[in-house]
């Protein structure tokens, strides 16, 4: 009793002064009137308790609603501190999602831009290959048309030469001579019409090329799109299903406020009324049923403020559920 009555908030303690006070000037009525001696000065302590309890009973009367208001602002407050620790952790650990899924993405989008990359050296080198292979291609045909030619030339002249109808071994030579030097003058058109044939067939192999390029490459970049449509919808939804939970959390939070406001208001309003309860035997007095009585004899300390206040509420909570 002392340690809880140390504890107690001003309001609780004024009605436990009240209470005392209402004992003592009980105990001194019943010595008045069981015409004890010393009944005078018995009375005047009761005149003397009186006015302080009416004084104390004003005081109560005045302070009641102020402690209901006070006891509200104080509950909003704690349920503030518990909404807005509920929303850093949520928060946090929604945002640790969202990172985590993030990085994911940056992982992917690292590993399809390198990708990409070897991609596009790969089709270079590949081109720069094909080129060459291409010019080799026509070098070698056109090698080969050459040398049939000039094979055709040596022919037809050893032909004529056993038929006794070409000349002699020195014109033959020089006619050998003259085609060397015609194949020799036709090099520089010939290259120039390899480099235009590779380049045109060049151009039809990179076209071709970077089309399949160009298909792959939308291919990666509609793979990058949906992961990030997908993760911001993600992110959309988890952040909306905190929102969610915190607007559950205040429906059920005004919900809490107002149930208990009554009750801390019933409370109040039983301490008023405690001691009427007990002298006049409704609900929460010993005379319905309280081992409490109002008699001579009567001693406080069995029956301390604390105990009364719990039995009252008790034997109305007991009584509204009868």
């Amino acid at each position: 009793e002392a340690v809880a009555s140390a504890s107690l908030c001003r309001f609780h303690g004024l009605h436990r002064r009240r209470f005392e006070l209402w004992a003592r000037c009980q105990f001194a009525l019943q010595r008045c009137t069981s015409g004890a001696a010393g009944s005078r000065p018995a009375l005047e302590r009761v005149q003397r308790l009186g006015e302080e309890l009416a004084q104390l009973e004003g005081q109560v009367t005045r302070i009641e609603r102020a402690f209901v208001d006070a006891f509200g602002e104080y509950l909003r407050q704690l349920q503030q501190d518990v909404r807005k620790e509920l929303a850093e952790t949520l928060l946090a650990r929604a945002q640790e999602l969202a990172s985590a899924w993030q990085v994911q993405i940056d992982e992917v989008d690292v590993q399809i831009r390198k990708r990409v990359s070897e991609r596009q050296a790969s089709l270079t080198g590949s081109l720069s290959r094909r080129q060459e292979s291409v010019r080799d291609e026509f070098w070698k045909a056109e090698q080969r048309r050459s040398t049939q030619r000039l094979v055709g030339c040596l022919v037809d002249r050893c032909g004529q030469h056993q038929r006794g109808r070409g000349a002699g071994l020195g014109e033959s030579a020089r006619f050998l001579a003259e085609l060397a030097s015609t194949e020799l003058a036709k090099r520089g058109r010939l290259e120039r019409e390899v480099d235009s044939q590779v380049a045109q067939r060049m151009e039809r192999i990179r076209a071709r090329k970077e089309k399949e390029l160009g298909i792959w490459l939308s291919k990666m970049d509609q793979l990058q799109t949906l992961q990030h449509l997908q993760a911001s919808k993600d992110r959309q939804l988890i952040f909306s299903r905190v929102s969610m939970s915190l607007r559950r959390l205040d429906e059920d939070q005004v919900i809490e406020h107002r149930q208990i406001s009554h009750q801390v208001a019933k409370h109040a309003s039983r301490l008023l009324r405690m001691t009427d309860s007990i002298q006049h035997g409704l609900p929460g007095g010993p005379g319905a049923g309280c081992s409490m009585e109002l008699a001579a004899g009567f001693d406080l300390a069995a029956e301390p403020f604390l105990y009364t206040v719990l039995r009252s509420e008790l034997r109305v909570d007991n009584a509204a559920t009868a």
